[in-house]
């Protein structure tokens, strides 16, 4: 335990940083910021639309040309500035309605008011059955429903009993086989899924409801490189 020395020595550093810190030493950064709880009292950022962090900190400055005129890497710089502002706005408002809520703080200019949340439905199957009542058919329900598809697979996977319980099903089985519709058309599970693991649970109900699926929407994006 050579090395025991040096990492009591790092962490006292890293507390003694903690404990009293030291804007100098601060080195903004998208990586170094983006999780930062400390953002909305951070000095270094409050200084940014100053431009002194341009010299201090050249991996997190204010691009010297207009978005308008910037060049693909200030662009990146843009991105990067844009994402950090909105987390921080977000922790601001966070802890000024906490000192509003907690600590009875009057901030001017801002009234405190409420708003109601979405009411929650209690008794699906009654609320169905009247909806029913009033004409709407199970297709016309289920299409006025939020239906999520992944805690849809999550919940069907997680039926699966554990593997003590479980049979074992043949190797050679062809999932496919376990299902079935009927005379009336409707659907039918063989009883042999119990011997299924969740990831062929899983994997059975995207093949069974493929017909009720479509490959969504690509919607354009841009992720910053780690």
């Amino acid at each position: 335990m050579s090395d025991f020395p040096d990492m009591v020595r790092m962490l006292e550093n890293v507390l003694d940083r903690a404990e009293n810190p030291n804007p100098d030493n601060y080195k903004a950064s998208y990586k170094n910021c983006s999780h930062c709880a400390r953002k909305p009292n951070c000095p270094t950022l409050q200084n940014l639309t100053s431009g002194s962090l341009t010299v201090q900190n050249p991996e997190l400055s204010l691009p010297e040309a207009p978005l308008e005129s910037s060049s693909p890497e200030q662009l990146s710089q843009w991105m990067d500035l844009s994402y950090l502002m909105e987390s921080q706005a977000k922790m601001i408002k966070s802890y000024v309605m906490s000192q509003r809520l907690h600590n009875g703080v009057n901030i001017p200019g801002y009234e405190l008011g409420h708003r109601k949340g979405n009411r929650k439905i209690v008794d699906a199957p009654k609320l169905v059955e009247v909806a029913k009542a009033f004409g709407l058919s199970d297709a016309d329900v289920v299409e006025c429903s939020r239906l999520y598809l992944t805690k849809l697979e999550r919940a069907v996977r997680d039926v699966a009993p554990s593997k003590d319980i479980a049979h074992e099903l043949p190797a050679d089985y062809e999932p496919e086989k376990l299902i079935s519709y009927g005379a009336d058309g409707r659907l039918s599970i063989d009883p042999d899924i119990a011997g299924l693991t969740k990831a062929q649970r899983a994997k059975l109900f995207t093949f069974v409801a493929s017909d009720a699926l479509a490959e969504g929407d690509e919607t354009p994006v841009l992720k910053r490189l780690k």
